[in-house]
């Protein structure tokens, strides 16, 4: 009886065990990221690795959680990159049209076929890479790296990871032939991040389907706009530099995420008042200050348009508004040029 109460407790025991994934931060890694890659969240990450707010840097090794269940499978892109050997009086569009693609993704696919007209015929026996859906196919670079490749290209990090059956950064290598897929192709992804390890999975997933929308900043309210960005007449603390713009609209107007991301920040702040701090994927940060309550805690996912908090005027506030920031590689730049 004893040696069987012993093997339970070994089985409970390892039933809850956590184990982890030891990651080295690369160039354009952030928490956010890594959290929404791996399934996890920010404050997670922070309280397993001990860090003290989310800045990171190149080298440094971090623990990430890691769970059997919660292993992303391949995507069905994986190993279905075809190459095309041509045939007499073959052309791009005939091609395309077998495949049931369209002459540009073969084009952009092989910089061989630039400057040959679409339907003239090809060289018999020369051989053409075929993405395996609307996009392009590339070879990943030295100079290139997994953040901006994903970003200059319209995908997230970990969108590009996952079409091409990829776990992580670490297996990127020069000379790989990568497939960046269409917005259109990746509306239809069955993406296995989507719900996974998250403090709220369907945030995470209304995250996921926003695709189209999310890459741009829209306006948080609809109100009067009553102080611009930088400096000013009026002292708040001894500044006279507002990092912002305000928006003037009544106590308990419902205030939008500008942008999908994940809450870093959702607490009183003395000038601030009750504020939000939105981390993005792309690495900027939003800011959602004076709020009179807020809808959405540290660590929730949320999407663009979705209501995050009311309008107040806690904090160094002189009147009902939203005080709104944007903050690209932490410095505070001007909205109003961002927005729609």
């Amino acid at each position: 009886m004893k040696k069987f109460l012993v093997l339970a407790f070994a089985i409970v025991n390892a039933a809850f065990a956590q184990s982890y994934i030891n990651y080295q931060v690369t160039k354009g890694d952030t928490l956010f990221d890594l959290a929404l890659r791996y399934g996890t969240t920010v404050n997670m990450l922070e309280q397993i690795n001990s860090l003290n707010g989310s800045s990171i840097y190149v080298g440094q090794s971090l623990k990430i959680p890691s769970k059997k269940d919660t292993k992303p499978q391949l995507s069905s892109f994986v190993n279905k990159i075809t190459e095309h050997e041509v045939a007499a009086d073959e052309t791009i569009d005939a091609i395309a049209e077998h495949y049931g693609i369209s002459t540009k993704a073969i084009i952009d696919s092989n910089s061989s076929l630039a400057k040959i007209i679409a339907d003239s015929p090809l060289v018999v026996g020369m051989r053409i890479l075929i993405p395996p859906a609307e996009g392009r196919l590339l070879k990943y670079q030295e100079s290139d790296n997994l953040l901006s490749l994903a970003l200059k290209n319209g995908l997230k990090p970990h969108e590009l990871l996952d079409v091409n059956g990829l776990m992580g950064p670490e297996e990127l290598e020069v000379g790989m032939t990568l497939f960046l897929p269409d917005a259109s192709v990746l509306a239809t992804i069955n993406n296995p991040f989507i719900g996974v390890g998250g403090s709220d999975g369907g945030e995470a997933e209304k995250v996921e389907q926003n695709v189209g929308s999310s890459s741009n900043y829209i306006w948080p309210l609809s109100g009067r706009l009553t102080s611009g960005f930088g400096r000013r007449n009026i002292s708040v603390n001894g500044n006279t530099f507002h990092r912002g713009i305000d928006i003037a609209a009544p106590i308990g107007t419902p205030i939008a995420a500008s942008k999908s991301g994940q809450v870093y920040f959702a607490d009183w702040s003395n000038t601030y008042g009750w504020v939000i701090f939105l981390n993005h994927y792309d690495g900027s940060q939003t800011r959602y200050a004076h709020m009179s309550k807020m809808a959405v805690q540290a660590g929730d996912y949320v999407e663009q348009g979705q209501v995050i908090g009311y309008v107040g005027t806690t904090g160094a506030s002189t009147g009902p508004h939203l005080h709104f920031e944007i903050r690209i590689n932490a410095s505070a730049v001007n909205p109003i040029p961002l927005l729609p």
